[in-house]
């Protein structure tokens, strides 16, 4: 009876010893994801993209909205949508998800490398010119857009539109054949 409870401690130690390691290893990936987000600025990234978002949104209304009045009314209506986001989207709140992502993704190893990089006098213009090359690629996409939309906007309307039936002609009727 001993022995079996001996057998039976053992090997519970033994399979829960691997959970323990997969816990370490990931806490100690967390650290490596966290730090190699601080060291890539992210916090800061995600506030600039936002506040790009913003000034790109109010330079699409003033270019796109003649009335000072409906201008207004749009530029509060942008605000009322991206305040929330802005809100539910800080860093505070998501930061812990990204944490996670970064450590479910890349091994310990591959979290060091790239902390390493983004440490060195490369990663770190990287990071310093982020911010540019965030600006520069939404400049560009919205330009895209631009060109896209009406086309999107005409395959919608072909789609929601019902096909137009032609009203039959005189003679167009079927007759029954001659016998």
């Amino acid at each position: 009876m001993k022995s079996s409870i001996a057998l039976l401690f053992a090997a519970a130690l033994f399979t829960s010893a691997p959970i323990l390691q997969a816990e370490e290893a990931t806490a100690e990936r967390k650290a490596a994801a966290d730090k190699l987000l601080r060291v890539m600025k992210v916090d800061e990234g995600m506030k600039s993209a936002f506040d790009q978002m913003t000034e790109m949104q109010k330079a699409t209304i003033a270019q796109q909205v003649e009335k000072p009045e409906e201008r207004e009314k749009a530029l509060r209506a942008a605000e009322a949508a991206t305040g929330p986001l802005r809100e539910e989207l800080a860093w505070e709140k998501v930061g812990g998800m990204f944490v996670e992502i970064y450590a479910e993704v890349f091994t310990k190893e591959e979290l060091e490398a790239l902390v390493k990089f983004y440490e060195s006098p490369s990663g770190q213009k990287f990071v310093e010119k982020q911010p540019q090359l965030q600006a520069a690629t939404m400049q560009r996409m919205q330009a895209l857009m631009m060109e896209v939309m009406p086309k999107i906007q005409a395959r919608v309307q072909a789609e929601l539109t019902p096909p137009a039936t032609e009203p039959a002609k005189a003679g167009d009727a079927a007759t029954p054949a001659a016998e």
